[in-house]
């Protein structure tokens, strides 16, 4: 594993580069080039999308627990979220609400970022809801997440804190 973080963070970061720094001057993404396909629309298109397009700042928020949706009016109780043993009795859900409110809050301040909230399905007893997913209805919910839909995205995959940083680069 640690082997695996040597070899790939370098990797990612100078994928990252040539992604986001480089721009929309770049040659990578010319209409000639071949289109990478992510799920139904093109790497080409998300990239000239409104907010994809100008961004050259990443924020990510690395995702930990579930909301349950028919809870979201009681958003700082733990009963109205998928907690593990460790979490409850934390004052995890305050902790929660406050990352998605500064990763808005950051996204908002800057035109030139875009948010992903970072989490994927890690527990069974919980549904298909990804923890990414779960970030974002409650962003939605207290409001924060007005005027950023285009540059908010969602990373459902990752399992842990590793894997929120290597696949949301």
């Amino acid at each position: 594993r640690v082997l695996l973080r040597r070899a790939f963070i370098p990797i990612l970061l100078a994928l990252w580069l040539i992604l986001f720094v480089l721009g929309k001057n770049s040659t990578i993404f010319s209409n000639d080039t071949r289109k990478w396909e992510l799920g139904k629309q093109s790497l080409y298109d998300r990239r000239h999308s409104a907010g994809f397009a100008e961004a050259n700042h990443l924020i990510v928020v690395a995702c930990h627990a579930v909301v349950k949706i028919e809870a979201l009016h009681h958003l700082l109780s733990d009963s109205s979220w998928y907690l593990l043993p460790y979490q409850k009795d934390q004052g995890l859900p305050a902790i929660v609400q406050s990352h998605i409110h500064k990763g808005t809050q950051l996204t908002h301040h800057d035109p030139h970022s875009i948010l992903i909230f970072s989490g994927g399905q890690t527990r069974r007893d919980v549904g298909p809801t990804s923890e990414a997913a779960s970030y974002y209805y409650v962003g939605e919910h207290l409001g924060y997440n007005h005027g950023l839909h285009d540059r908010i995205y969602l990373e459902e995959f990752a399992r842990d804190s590793f894997e929120n940083l290597l696949f949301s680069i």
